[in-house]
Formats: structure tokens, C-alpha cells, sequence
């Protein structure tokens, strides 16, 4: 639902930017017009489309500065562009938000710099696979540099890479990453000098995950030298918000200690914040050093989320609120009851952590992922493409927020939904007026109780950033 969603959205901006600078758009196809890939791009001009029919095509791609779409009339399954570890299989550069990769997989890279796919500027992947790519030094599926492409439904596995800076599926300067899966990658280390960090994800603070599924992957370190390995799923900063970080693993061999078995901060790339995610059965290894540490995560801060299960302990050097953590965490909102998950991290029925979250914890919608005009409301929807803010009315709300409070971990569990919960509404009723202006120059202060509505921007202080909020979404 989510995917369907943003891709719609995306598809609408790309239709009017390109209806209002070209006058006919033309089809090309792949292999009836020309026989490879490269050539219909080459042929291509701004605002055409290349449609490739199903089959496995030998080659590598450039999309340099080209306004196109080029997309699979029977999605990735069967359609299939693999190098044969010629280099990068797609390069895409110099591009806007017209430029749009849809529906293939992209297999068989070797590069030093993203062996699947090599992406910068602003284009649009939607619905890919990237596996079986390797990039040596950085970015084994994908490697994405300056200029926020986005990144939408795509599944990364399997690849392997990133002995110099990270990033076994993905290295990442800036990027929005929607309701992708990034699992099985690995990245590694066996020379004296480099990072492994980040088996899944090497993130910069420009980098936001939505949606997504982080599992399984592996950040490994050959221990020729003394160190460490951060990072089994992501390492880096930014914004994780609805995920789900399992399984993976951060390993160090003798004299290396693992780091942040699900996530670890970079604290020199900035801060890395998981809002609403579930951080379940990872871990961070050793050889005989015994200092592997941050199992779940290590140096990161953590709201509106679950830690559970990890090993050889839960956190290490993190700042969390409003979350559940095995054996316990300091922290305002912080729980430590058994979070009742199933299998794949949803709540069950009577978990402690169902309406225990913090409401401004959750991020704007600024990409109106329900398609109903309104940017200036909290992200709607969870993991599941459920709606995120529904409560048991009955029942008693242990976290903060009005009308209704938000659950802890990536999954909501449903009851009756309401329609929105409107940035800075902090009377909770439905409306962005003079009583919400009010109640924040009421709290103008220091703001450390355990629920404090007038800190719209959850800073622990009611000040003008939390006044100019409520201006900016007055309705």
C-alpha cells in the first residue's frame, strides 16, 4: 500500500514536469526498436519512455543527464540486465526526479563504487531487485552520492562490498529509502586499513529509511589489526522511521570487536534517530577480545521503539525515550514488560507497548503518502501500510499525545482509526488555532516532564521553535 502510494505520487510530479516542457513523449522498446538497453537510451531524448521486454540482457547502462523512464512490461522477475562483472550495471548521473528506473533486476556488477547500481542526482528507482553485485570499496548494490535520488519498493540481497568505506547493499550519502527490503547483503574487511561497517546500510545524515526492512546482513572484519566493526545492519547517520532491523550482525575476528550488532552511529557523519522501529534478535561478535558491544545499537538515539532480544546486551552509548528495552534503559516513557511481539515484530493482543509512544516523536507526512493534500500531518500509515494513530478508546494511554497516542516498534495495532493527528494540534482537536498557541506560551520553559504536548519539536523545551510550528500549521 505504501509503495503504491509514493509511486502514484511520484508518477503525478513526473507527468506534469514533463507536460510542461515536452509536447509528445515517445515510446521506445527494447529489443523490437533497438536491441539493447543502451542504444534506446542513446536514441532516447527528454520525456521519452523505453519499455523492455521481458528477457536477460548482457550489458551495462548509462543514463547520464536523461529525462526518461525506462521500465519492464513485466517487472523484475523476468527482466534481467547483468555486466557479467564488466563494472557498474547501472549508472545514472546529472538526473532530476523525471529520470526513472522501474521493474528490472540488476545483477552480475563489480566496481570499487557500487557494483549494482551508481546513482546521484535526483532519479526515481522504483521496484527493483539489485543482488549478486559486488562493490570493493564502497556500496556493494548500490552506491548513492550527492543530489537525494529516491529509492522506492526495491529489494537489495545478496551483495558484497565496501572494504574501504561500507555498505554491503548500500552506501548512502542522501537518499529517501521507502518500503524497500535490504537483507543478506554482507560487507567485509581483510586489508589493514578500511571500515566493513554497515553490512546492510552505510548512511549519511541525509539519508532517510521509511518503511523498510533491514535483516540478515553481515558487517565482518578479518582482525589483522586491532579495531572494530559497527554496524551488522546499518552504520551512519540519519533517519530510520517504520522498521524493522533483525538478525544481522556485526563480527569481528581476534583483536576486532563487534559494534552495533542491528545499528551503530557514525558520530562523524552526524546522528542517526530510529523513530518507531523494532530491533529484534541481532548481534555484535567477537574472537577472544570480549569487548563486542551494542547488540540491538550503539551509539544511536532510539524513540517510539522496540529493542528486544539482542545480544551480547540490548544498547550501548544510546539516548532512548519512549521505548521498550530488554533489562531496561534510563529514560522518560522508557518501558522494560515483555513487548509481546509475534514472529516478525508485530504487537499482539495486551502488549505494554500499544499506545505508549510519544505523538511528535513521529515525522510530518511531507511526501502525503495518503494522497489527501495535507503535508502538515504526522506520517499515517506503519510498516504495515495500516493507519499509525488508532487507539482502544477504553483502555488507558500510558504515552503522550492527544487524541489518541501513537504504539511503540514499526507495527500499530488496530483499533477504530482516526482520520489524522495534525503537527503542533496540541489540544488534539483536529484543528491548528489560538488554544494550541496558547498552551504553548502557557509551557514556555523547560519542558522535562514525562508528557509535555506544547514541545512539538520534542527538544525538552517549549521555545520558538515550537511556536513557529504551530504558525506554520495553522488552519
Amino acid at each position: 500500500m505504501l509503495l503504491n502510494k509514493l509511486a502514484r505520487s511520484v508518477t503525478a510530479v513526473c507527468v506534469l514536469a514533463i507536460g510542461a516542457g515536452v509536447a509528445v513523449a515517445d515510446t521506445i522498446c527494447v529489443p523490437d526498436d533497438y536491441p539493447t538497453i543502451q542504444g534506446a537510451i542513446d536514441a532516447a531524448v527528454d520525456g521519452d519512455e523505453i519499455c523492455v521486454t521481458p528477457g536477460t540482457y548482457p550489458e551495462r547502462i548509462a543514463l547520464i543527464g536523461k529525462e526518461v523512464r525506462l521500465y519492464s512490461l513485466d517487472g523484475p522477475a523476468t527482466t534481467i540486465i547483468d555486466a557479467g562483472g564488466s563494472g557498474s550495471v547501472v549508472t545514472c548521473s546529472g538526473a532530476t526526479e523525471r529520470t526513472r528506473i522501474e521493474g528490472l533486476t540488476i545483477t552480475g556488477g563489480q566496481s570499487s563504487y557500487g557494483g549494482g547500481v551508481r546513482l546521484s542526482g535526483r532519479a526515481v528507482v522504483i521496484d527493483c531487485i539489485v543482488t549478486g553485485n559486488l562493490g570493493h570499496d564502497a556500496g556493494g548494490g548500490m552506491h548513492i552520492g550527492a543530489g537525494h535520488p529516491t529509492v522506492i519498493g526495491c529489494v537489495i540481497t545478496a551483495n558484497e562490498g565496501g572494504s574501504l568505506q561500507g555498505g554491503g547493499g548500500v552506501y548512502c550519502e542522501s537518499a529517501t529509502i521507502v518500503d524497500c527490503t535490504i537483507s543478506g547483503n554482507h560487507s567485509y574487511e581483510t586489508e589493514q586499513a578500511g571500515s566493513a561497517s554497515g553490512g546492510g546500510v552505510r548512511s549519511g545524515d541525509g539519508t532517510w529509511l521509511v518503511g523498510c526492512r533491514v535483516i540478515g546482513n553481515v558487517a565482518h572484519h578479518a582482525g589483522l589489526v586491532a579495531g572494530s566493526v559497527a554496524g551488522g545492519g546499518v552504520f551512519g547517520a540519519g533517519w530510520l522511521v517504520n522498521c524493522v532491523i533483525a538478525e544481522n550482525v556485526a563480527e569481528g575476528e581476534p583483536g576486532v570487536a563487534g559494534i552495533g550488532g542491528g545499528v551503530a552511529e557514525f558520530v562523524f557523519a552526524g546522528e542517526l534517530r530510529l523513530i518507531n522501529c523494532v530491533v529484534i534478535d541481532n548481534r555484535a561478535e567477537d574472537e577472544m577480545s570480549g569487548e563486542a558491544r551494542g547488540g540491538g545499537a550503539y551509539g544511536a538515539t532510539l524513540i517510539n521503539s522496540v529493542v528486544w532480544g539482542n545480544a551480547p546486551d540490548q544498547l550501548d552509548e544510546v539516548e532512548a525515550v519512549y521505548s521498550c528495552v530488554q533489562g531496561g534503559w534510563p529514560g522518560i516513557g522508557n518501558i522494560t514488560a515483555d513487548p509481546r511481539l509475534d514472529d516478525n515484530g508485530r504487537l499482539q493482543a495486551g502488549s505494554p507497548c500499544i499506545d505508549a509512544g510519544h505523538n511528535w516523536a513521529a515525522p510530518a507526512d511531507t511526501l502525503d503518502l495518503d494522497e489527501d493534500g495535507r503535508t502538515n500531518e504526522l506520517i499515517p500509515f506503519d510498516l504495515d501500510g495500516n493507519p499509525r494513530f488508532n487507539a482502544d478508546e477504553i483502555d488507558f494511554d500510558p504515552g503522550c499525545g492527544v487524541p489518541v497516542v501513537v504504539d511503540m516498534g514499526a507495527f500499530e495495532y488496530q483499533f477504530d482509526p482516526v482520520e489524522e493527528i495534525l503537527v503542533a494540534d496540541v489540544d488534539g482537536d483536529g484543528m491548528v488555532a489560538f488554544t494550541d498557541l496558547l498552551a504553548v506560551l502557557a509551557a514556555w520553559g523547560d519542558c522535562d516532564a514525562d508528557c509535555c504536548l506544547a514541545d512539538v519539536d520534542f527538544s525538552w523545551e517549549v521555545d520558538f521553535g515550537d511556536l513557529l510550528l504551530v504558525l506554520a500549521n495553522w488552519t
